[in-house]
């Protein structure tokens, strides 16, 4: 996880630096399958990284529904991908 966190933070200093506004965006993830504690753990502390570095943050693990999945975060080819496009 320290290696995520350091090229975030890597991210951050260049997008600083080129004038470019960052914005996060956790993608869809499928509510019938528990977040792993591992992500869950993960997103949390990059969310406080960026809660610290006021990075605007688009959170859309929860807006898909479960239909909508071929497995864990991949959206079915038939019904998913063109519902979420």
């Amino acid at each position: 996880m320290i290696e995520i966190i350091k090229d975030l933070e890597k991210l951050i200093v260049f997008c600083n630096k080129n004038d470019i506004r960052l914005r996060v965006i956790w993608m869809p993830w499928n509510p019938k399958i528990p977040l792993y504690n591992f992500a869950k753990t993960v997103m949390d502390y990059v969310n406080s990284v960026l809660v610290e570095k006021g990075i605007e943050v688009f959170n859309m693990t929860n807006m898909i529904e479960p239909q909508y999945f071929y497995d864990i975060g991949h959206m079915s080819y038939q019904e998913g991908s063109p519902y979420f496009t």
